[in-house]
């Protein structure tokens, strides 16, 4: 049971749409938002693929390591995600990186599970 429902004013608000509450008055152009987004979302996806949260300081160096360590599909995806356009949502490109991040996480979840077993297996042998 909720306690402080006596508490007219609060208002909790999630981190996802803090930006949508807050600026409600303000007018922003939603292609530029989302496009702003992807740009971002492309910089992490070299940070996490390059071990290295400046990894795009040194973008050529940024894009040779994610070539030799990851598949052309994932370069692509990760070139897209950063290259300037005003129009950048399609529906291959969104496939391409649907899959490419869907393998990622297949991948990451078998890793885990390795990781887990093993210090399991440590841990019960002490």
């Amino acid at each position: 049971m909720i306690q402080n429902c006596h508490v007219p004013c609060r208002i909790r608000i999630g981190s996802c749409g803090i930006i949508d509450v807050l600026a409600y008055d303000t007018r922003q152009d939603i292609t530029a938002l989302q496009q702003e987004d992807l740009l971002k979302f492309g910089r992490l996806v070299f940070a996490l693929c390059c071990n290295n949260l400046a990894a795009m300081n040194n973008a050529p160096k940024a894009l040779e390591t994610l070539g030799r360590q990851y598949s052309s599909d994932m370069k692509n995806v990760a070139l897209f995600l950063i290259s300037p356009g005003p129009h950048k949502v399609r529906g291959s490109q969104i496939t391409l990186i649907l899959v490419s991040f869907i393998a990622f996480l297949c991948e990451l979840e078998h890793w885990s599970a390795i990781r887990f077993d093993r210090q399991s297996a440590s841990h019960r042998n002490g």
